[in-house]
């Protein structure tokens, strides 16, 4: 079939269900785009997951916290981005007949993706959480190692059932891999899944408001204590612990930047509004989709300051205690030659 001038020549699968083609200049710049947010997305997010690992000193909250975000980053550039090439390809192509190979990892990445989003709002929620009770109650801390040790795999058991959940739901779901890609806009989805979609979406939202609320929470205490803050910033832990304040808040920004887009493209392909504006609302919705993966890819270079925190080496130990190794071999002197020190 020939592409149609206005993008909109649609085709048939195995199983009869139609989509509109998605254009030549979107299918090249979302391929391009997705093998390198692949490439660097996957070398980062391991980078920090073996730093974490081996650095014995790098075991406070934030660490593991960091830790699990970047596992879920790594979920992401190996599973749900690999994915939308493969439904970019299908899309292009018109491929009318879907292995059933593809067809399993269509349904299996795709629902992943929510799996990630319930990954990433949880972690995202209790790093900002844990960068409040920093600044508001440093001596009284809720969240402490032994039990962000237990809240991380319940995070992974929530996102473990709701793709599970998701599943089930799709299990009679025909042609996956053209149904669920975003350009597609066939709105056939049944009202259970729009229910489970929209549950993750509230968690998402729940995110966005923690995330803001703890913010200015911080903000205001810290213009409240000028004195306290210019004090803390003596101290070295004290010090880190601020830096990966900044860090957490950084990682938060760049999820609601791209989570806003997101929002006003769903609104705009709910509204359906002519041909043309249906064409582009389905082209910035697949942009807007594939932008939200730039959170992952971009957590771990925020990382890259706190993952070069080093270890007190053995010369900055000897040079710490040179001066009193010094002052007591004069004692020993002045001891031995019957001198008072």
């Amino acid at each position: 079939m020939n592409n149609s001038t206005n993008y909109q020549g649609n085709f048939s699968t195995t199983n009869s269900v139609t989509s509109t083609r998605v254009p030549k200049h979107l299918a090249i710049f979302v391929i391009t785009f997705l093998t390198i947010c692949i490439l660097v997305g996957s070398f980062g997010n391991a980078r920090v997951c073996i730093v974490l690992r081996r650095r014995q000193d790098l075991r406070k909250v934030p660490h593991y916290l960091l830790a699990n975000l970047a596992l879920t980053g790594l979920l992401s550039t190996l599973i749900h981005m690999p994915l939308l090439i493969v439904m970019t390809t299908i899309s292009y192509f018109q491929i009318q007949d879907v292995p059933e190979e593809v067809e399993l990892f269509c349904r299996v990445g795709g629902t992943s993706r929510l799996a990630c989003v319930v990954l990433n709002a949880l972690t995202l929620s209790l790093m900002a959480l844990d960068r409040q009770e920093c600044v508001l109650r440093p001596f009284s801390r809720r969240l402490t190692r032994r039990n962000v040790k237990k809240f991380i795999p319940g995070i992974w058991i929530a996102a473990l059932i709701t793709n599970i959940l998701y599943l089930i739901l799709i299990r009679n779901e025909t042609s996956v891999c053209v149904k669920f890609y975003p350009y597609s806009n066939t709105n056939e989805f049944s009202g259970a899944n729009l229910a489970v979609i929209a549950a993750v979406g509230q968690l998402d939202n729940v995110a966005f408001f923690i995330i803001i609320f703890t913010f200015f929470r911080i903000l205001k205490r810290f213009r409240s204590s000028p004195m306290n803050l210019s004090v803390a910033s003596n101290s070295t832990n004290q010090r880190q612990e601020k830096e990966l304040t900044y860090l957490t808040y950084k990682i938060g920004g760049i999820f609601l930047l791209f989570r806003v887009p997101i929002k006003i493209c769903i609104a705009m392909v709910a509204a359906k509004v002519g041909v043309f504006q249906e064409a582009a609302a389905n082209a910035a919705m697949l942009v807007c989709y594939v932008a939200l993966d730039i959170t992952y890819v971009a957590n771990p270079f925020l990382h890259h300051k706190i993952l070069k925190v080093r270890r007190p080496n053995r010369a900055r130990l000897s040079t710490a205690v040179e001066p009193m190794e010094l002052a007591n071999r004069a004692n020993r002197r002045n001891q031995n030659a019957g001198v008072e020190p």
